[in-house]
């Protein structure tokens, strides 16, 4: 990951101006893109904040990536007081367009967490998702994964934010997907062909379409109107 793509703004804490710095990858174009590498900048770890803009249709290849975001901010007034409320600024990716999102080898992206009354929380978002995700392994790849630690939602497509279509497809086809007590929040339309995810859960609206023909997912379900064809 290269660090001319580290850029700082400046964020509006109650009045206050405060100093955020991040590695901004902004995706605007059509095309592949390979991201690669870690996050340290000069022994410090800087967050990533993935972006792909409304429209777009961009492949991606996740190449043995190993993204440890650590910012955590006070959002909110009521929570400024008392327990830690902290959150963080943005997912590791937003989705507005259409991702085919390609595992190569064994890709880690960890988020921060919250001691809240002493126990750590998970608030961070993997993936926030208006448009179309899908996940595959890279061409010669058998054994390709993707695995989130310290995360909230895996997928949060609980967001219209005042786009024409619904919440969001998502697409599992093939390798191996992980994130340890988090979930898939609110996707409009998951397809399961093929591959493997491991996570705490799976919710939706009364109105989503789920459809599993294949692969192994292994979470717990809240799905009103799922269509199963196969599912282990």
């Amino acid at each position: 990951m290269r660090s001319e793509n580290a850029k700082t703004t400046n964020t509006d804490f109650y009045g206050n101006k405060t100093a955020v710095s991040y590695i901004d990858i902004e995706i605007t174009e059509d095309g592949t893109y390979t991201i690669t590498g870690s996050n340290k900048v000069d022994g410090k770890d800087i967050d990533v904040h993935i972006s792909v803009g409304k429209g777009v249709k961009a492949n991606i290849v996740l190449d043995n990536l190993e993204v440890k975001n650590t910012g955590l901010y006070q959002m909110d007034m009521a929570g400024a007081v008392g327990a830690d409320s902290r959150e963080t600024l943005f997912p590791f990716m937003d989705i507005e367009g259409t991702v085919n999102l390609y595992l190569k080898g064994n890709n880690t992206i960890t988020m921060p967490q919250t001691m809240s009354n002493g126990t750590a929380k998970n608030v961070g978002t993997v993936f926030k998702l208006y448009g179309q995700l899908t996940v595959r392994q890279a061409e010669g790849e058998s054994a390709a994964s993707l695995t989130a630690n310290n995360t909230k939602c895996l997928i949060n497509a609980d967001c219209y934010r005042g786009y024409e279509y619904s919440n969001g497809t998502f697409l599992m086809e093939s390798g191996v997907v992980k994130a340890s007590g988090a979930s898939i929040y609110g996707v409009d339309r998951f397809f399961m062909t093929g591959g493997t995810i491991s996570c705490d859960a799976v919710s939706t609206k009364t109105k989503s379409q789920y459809c599993f023909m294949g692969g192994e997912i292994n979470a717990g379900f809240s799905i009103p109107n799922a269509r199963v064809g196969e599912m282990r």
